[in-house]
């Protein structure tokens, strides 16, 4: 506490200090006060959340307020948000046959200038469908509800805690794919080592897109420095990274093409690669983490962390290379501080993608919603202290 709270204190503490203190009215009052402010600040939180995403967006229109407490985390209550008002939905168009009465149903999505049709294996604009089926016309579309993992409306019972539906994708999978994958009604659930967390199914015998999730990284590069004369030190605090990066950066859509042969090079496909790569000797700070003994690590060599080497390192190329899952734009920066890619094993590569465009102020896979919230965050937090002037705060916004 500073100076002033100190001595309020201790003006307090001196006219309590001849009474008795009863330990259980103390813990009760604490008790009650406390569970006085959560449940005050828990309907405050639902009133703001009720009025912030029921407000009227660009086009007008009503978006559905989120009821906060239909939800047990903050976690869900975000996605719940960004399900309920920002995702967009999928649709099927009816294409009907001239002079007869069949319809037949086509994956659509939403374009700037109308929508597209999946049809023979790609996407096609709708003028384009129609100029190469003349005979064809379209007619209403339809929501496509996904098949999987619906939670039944009585709820799961204590004999199937888990969504039949998804249980049966699976066990298709393994027919269809001449695997063995593991779940809840074989093995279980697979732990993921090194964590506390579980996938709903598991085959060891493929490459996996949970290994592309390693985590977060913190580190300290220097406990203590001295400062010198006619030296000044500064501290740079980067602030809402996150949502920077999710509403400027690059998403990909849809379904990935996976590729296992004839690779092309890594810079013309977007997502994910399982490849063996060499980091280079002299990086201080190394691009690409590496999973060892439970732990998120990023080495410049593999058998160093490996054998927990704590002297210099002797290992040759293929000592230090290491192998793993990596995001393309990671592959990329890494290529650019001298790795070298030595081998892929597999790339999944989506075609489709999303970015925002700052010139048209469109796209982006989580921009309006990055946006809703961070408006909400700079009214609270208020303008920072070099904004003086009200040109300075318009400059700002």
């Amino acid at each position: 506490m500073n100076t002033d709270d100190r001595k309020d204190f201790l003006t307090w503490y001196r006219t309590k200090t001849n009474e008795v203190f009863d330990f259980a009215k103390e813990v009760r009052e604490y008790c009650c006060s406390d569970t006085t402010i959560l449940r005050e600040g828990v309907l405050r939180f639902r009133d703001l959340m009720l009025e912030v995403t029921g407000t009227e967006n660009t086009e007008n229109t009503r978006r559905q307020s989120v009821d906060v407490l239909d939800y047990v985390t903050i976690a869900s209550v975000c996605m719940g948000i960004y399900k309920t008002n920002f995702l967009k939905e999928q649709y099927d168009v009816e294409v009907k046959m001239q002079d007869t009465e069949h319809i037949e149903m086509k994956p659509m999505k939403s374009t700037q200038k109308g929508f597209d049709v999946w049809d023979q294996e790609t996407w096609k604009s709708s003028d384009m469908f129609l100029s190469e089926n003349s005979q064809r016309s379209f007619g209403q579309r339809k929501f496509v509800r996904s098949p999987l993992a619906h939670v039944p409306s009585k709820g799961y019972t204590k004999r199937f805690n888990h969504s039949r539906s998804s249980i049966l994708w699976l066990e298709w999978m393994m027919n269809e794919e001449n695997v063995f994958i593991q779940h809840a009604l074989n093995r279980g659930e697979f732990k993921i080592p090194g964590t506390k967390f579980h996938v709903d199914g598991y085959c060891q015998e493929t490459n996996d897109v949970f290994e592309f999730l390693g985590g977060g990284r913190t580190d300290t590069t220097k406990l203590y420095h001295k400062v010198g004369k006619d030296e000044q030190i500064k501290h740079v605090d980067f602030t809402s990274l996150y949502p920077w990066t999710n509403k400027y950066c690059r998403y990909p859509l849809h379904h990935p093409e996976i590729i296992t042969n004839n690779f092309e090079d890594l810079d013309k496909n977007f997502g994910l690669c399982h490849v063996k790569i060499l980091p280079p000797t002299n990086l201080y700070h190394a691009v690409l983490p590496y999973r060892c003994h439970g732990k998120l690590i990023f080495p410049l060599c593999r058998t160093c962390v490996e054998t927990t080497n704590q002297g210099k390192c002797t290992h040759n190329d293929q000592e230090r290379c290491i192998t793993g899952t990596y995001a393309t734009p990671e592959i990329m920066l890494a290529q650019e501080k001298g790795y070298r890619v030595l081998k892929v094993h597999e790339v999944w590569h989506f075609p489709d993608s999303t970015q925002y465009d700052k010139k048209t102020n469109s796209g982006g896979l989580f921009t309006d919603y990055v946006q809703m919230f961070l408006k909400i965050k700079q009214e609270a937090s208020g303008f920072p202290l070099h904004c003086t002037s009200e040109e300075d705060k318009r400059e700002y916004i």
